[in-house]
């Protein structure tokens, strides 16, 4: 009886892969091996793709006999713990932020919707990279084209690799030559569940801290997670100052430019 196991040393967890792939392997009689393969760890590979695949992404292939390959889950590769986000840091409410693991960061919005009307769609990015890609939506509330269109788009992608939903979102742009933003981002898990409340649709990239809302509008730009935290009174007077200041940036600075450069008569 001889038995294979490839894998990439610095794909799995070696304790892991010890306690629960070597040392039953080591111990097991001819005997028990089918009963042994039979175990929610190992799983029957179907063809070279998914061979390759999952041997590229951590896991370890078992070679038994010609004719059988399994492949068992013994990955161990480092992340980031979940942390405060530093880009959209709130005075009240939840801490927590999406880090670079898709799986992570479904859990977290998962925690916060628990709902068997969240639907989970997988997709895979880059002609090479084969980057996960994950379009959250709820059934009922989202509009079933808006849907259809984002898978459309995703699909229609011809690149080789895209390593952040920012990179992302500028290959499914309705306008490419646009200055403006036409996604917006965040890092924050209840912002995101705020959206696929409103029928929204949620891109969840592997690999990348951040996910993209659509459709968005210009005025989700001028609001702040602490907004939804405050008094209605609060929140709505700070998005309205923020509102004002925008107007007196573009608009009264020009203004007062104009006339005391060019038409300072008028003053």
């Amino acid at each position: 009886m001889q038995i294979e196991v490839l894998y990439f040393d610095h794909l799995v967890d070696k304790q892991k892969s010890s306690e629960e792939l070597f040392q039953p392997l080591m111990h097991v009689s001819h005997d028990d091996l089918t009963r042994l393969f039979q175990s929610a760890l190992y799983v029957p590979v179907i063809d070279e793709d998914s061979l390759v695949r999952g041997i590229l992404t951590g896991q370890a292939a078992v070679f038994y006999r010609e004719e059988e390959v399994y492949l068992a889950d013994v990955s161990g590769m480092e992340m980031r713990n979940i942390t405060p986000s530093e880009t959209e840091s709130v005075i009240v409410g939840p801490h927590d932020a999406f880090i670079e693991s898709a799986e992570t960061n479904l859990s977290l919005i998962r925690r916060r919707l628990r709902s068997n009307r969240l639907k989970v769609i997988r997709l895979e990015i880059g002609e090479v990279t084969k980057t996960p890609f994950f379009l959250l939506y709820l059934d009922g509330i989202a509009n079933p084209d808006l849907v259809r269109s984002m898978i459309e788009r995703i699909q229609r992608m011809e690149v080789d690799s895209v390593y952040d939903t920012h990179m992302l979102t500028q290959h499914i742009d309705d306008t490419a030559l646009s200055l403006f933003p036409q996604f917006l981002t965040t890092e924050r898990p209840e912002g995101a569940v705020s959206k696929l409340m409103e029928g929204r649709l949620i891109g969840i990239l592997d690999h990348s801290p951040a996910v993209i809302c659509a459709p968005t509008t210009i005025f989700e730009f001028f609001t702040s997670p602490d907004d939804y935290y405050q008094r209605w009174m609060v929140g709505t007077a700070t998005r309205l100052l923020r509102y004002l200041a925008f107007i007196i940036t573009t608009s009264l600075t020009a203004l007062y430019v104009s006339l005391t450069s060019h038409h300072y008569e008028m003053i």
